[in-house]
């Protein structure tokens, strides 16, 4: 992941949210620079719109995707991308108990 990504999920506001309370249409109404954290037995979940970094004239910046969500752990690592319905059926798998 790169630095300038880091700096921008660090400044992000992150509500936490229990994973029963995650749909699919809070999802897709995700605010900018907005997300959630699911915390579970193993690991918190971090869930945001998916990041890119992209040249706007020159100059890089940081986009959201407007319909691709991102799951990330505690440790940074991504663990899960897509629409959010796929989102939200990783996070529900993940935290099923069996």
């Amino acid at each position: 992941m790169s630095e300038m990504l880091k700096k921008y999920i660090e400044k992000m506001n992150f509500e936490e949210k229990d994973s029963s309370e995650i749909t699919t249409e809070l999802l897709e109404n995700l605010e900018v620079k907005t997300g959630f954290v699911c915390p579970t037995k193993t690991t918190d979940l971090w869930v945001y719109r998916t990041l890119s970094v992209m040249e706007v004239i020159g100059v890089p910046a940081v986009m959201e995707s407007e319909s691709d969500y991102t799951v990330m752990d505690s440790f940074g690592v991504v663990i899960w991308t897509g629409d959010a319905k796929s989102v939200l059926e990783y996070i529900t798998g993940f935290t099923e108990e069996k």
